[in-house]
């Protein structure tokens, strides 16, 4: 995940380790207050987010505000409550008693589901296959299975400029980017979708097939509901075998 500098205090919770195995074992879950004890949450963020973002035009936020939404821990059951992605910050926060917070611990989290959006967190990898290279972040959930189809999002922020005497000064700004394709097979870090020949070397045991089906069906692997026929057909075979 990214790290920036912000202009708001950040207070660390931790919890003894003892307490936190504690929490772990437990799986009855009754309130958002032990998504904080089961994270060993991690920061409290004093004021509003949005302030360090006052002099940048655009969102980073996929939802404008909080949406209602699920978290689910490992070991624990959904728990409800108000969420937000942050595409720049590569963060899910979520607010209580006007506090906001952010996830400081996303392995712990199974998944987290603001309105329509199934988000996951996982590593990934470029297509070259080298593992040494592993990074991690949030992913939305486009087609579920043994092998999942995921989506990264991309925004970068265009530097402030000023006036020249004759443009105007113009503020920072959003750019939202394309957004980047994945495939997760099981528990394996996620591989990026560059192309029909990198998404055939993941589908390495039915390659023929389904390099077949994408021909037959003329399907691209560009274009996002292409992907989700093909993986949503590679599951249905995976499973069947």
């Amino acid at each position: 995940m990214k790290t920036f500098s912000l202009i708001y205090s950040l207070i660390l919770f931790n919890l003894l380790s003892t307490n936190i195995a504690l929490a772990q074992s437990t799986t009855h879950v009754s309130g958002i207050d032990d998504v904080l004890t089961k994270l060993n949450l991690n920061r409290s963020i004093t004021g509003d987010l949005n302030y360090s973002y006052q002099d940048i035009d655009g969102s980073p936020f996929i939802f404008e505000g909080f949406s209602k939404g699920t978290i689910k821990l490992k070991k624990s059951a959904p728990i409800e409550g108000d969420f937000r992605f942050d595409k720049y910050a590569e963060e899910i926060q979520f607010k209580k008693n006007e506090i906001l917070y952010a996830i400081a611990f996303p392995k712990e989290v199974e998944y987290i589901q603001i309105d329509s959006l199934k988000f996951i967190y996982s590593e990934f990898i470029l297509p070259d296959h080298n593992f040494k290279n592993e990074q991690d972040t949030y992913f939305i959930i486009k087609a579920d299975g043994p092998y999942k189809l995921l989506v990264k999002t991309n925004i970068s922020i265009k530097n402030a400029q000023p006036s020249n005497g004759i443009v105007p000064a113009m503020n920072a700004k959003f750019i939202t980017k394309s957004d980047s394709y994945f495939i997760k097979k099981l528990e394996e870090p996620a591989i990026k979708i560059q192309n029909e020949k990198s998404m055939l070397s993941i589908f390495s045991d039915k390659k023929e097939e389904i390099s077949n089906f994408i021909k037959s069906n003329h399907l691209s692997t560009k274009k996002l509901d292409d992907l989700k026929e093909i993986v949503t057909y590679y599951n249905l075979s995976y499973t069947s075998n």
